[in-house]
């Protein structure tokens, strides 16, 4: 229908600078977010979802600034509701395009992921640790030091 050209710029020019908001959510009103977000967020990224999936043969070179895009959504801790979407939506993308991507490109997914996972995770979790066990007698044993229930440095790589 169009050149991989014309279609950058639809993007690139036209439609993701509709989200900038989301990229940029300290510069604005929180009553404006909650407004765009019941009204319109949703209905924009999933037509814009819809829209990359239908022609992915010629936007598979956008895969990247969607994730991207995405992923900045997921990243609002300050807003829960656009970090829904944005799983949402990142869901539907792998769901709707997956079947499509080359072994390069889902190593470029998972990488993707893995950072997202990286960067969501709250640190606190990275230390918590079992309580002390309890002696015979009812008091923590000192000699015994808590135990980490869970580590992610396999998601970190010492990061």
């Amino acid at each position: 229908l169009f050149s991989p050209q014309l279609w950058e710029l639809i993007f690139k020019g036209t439609l993701f600078p509709i989200f900038d908001d989301v990229r940029h959510p300290d510069e604005q009103r929180q009553d404006q977010v909650d407004e765009w977000l019941n009204s319109t967020c949703m209905p924009a990224f999933h037509a814009l979802v819809e829209l990359y999936s239908s022609f992915f043969d010629t936007l598979g070179f956008l895969l990247r600034d969607m994730i991207d895009l995405l992923s900045s959504c997921i990243k609002q801790s300050e807003t829960e509701g656009l970090a829904r979407i944005g799983v949402t939506c990142l869901t539907e993308l792998v769901r709707l395009t997956g079947a499509r991507f080359s072994d390069d490109v889902w190593l470029d997914v998972g990488e993707s992921f893995r950072r997202l996972f990286i960067d969501t995770t709250p640190q606190a979790l990275n230390s918590f640790s079992r309580p002390l066990p309890r002696s015979p007698g009812g008091s923590s044993t000192p000699s015994e030091p808590a135990a980490p229930i869970m580590s992610l440095s396999v998601f970190t790589d010492g990061e």
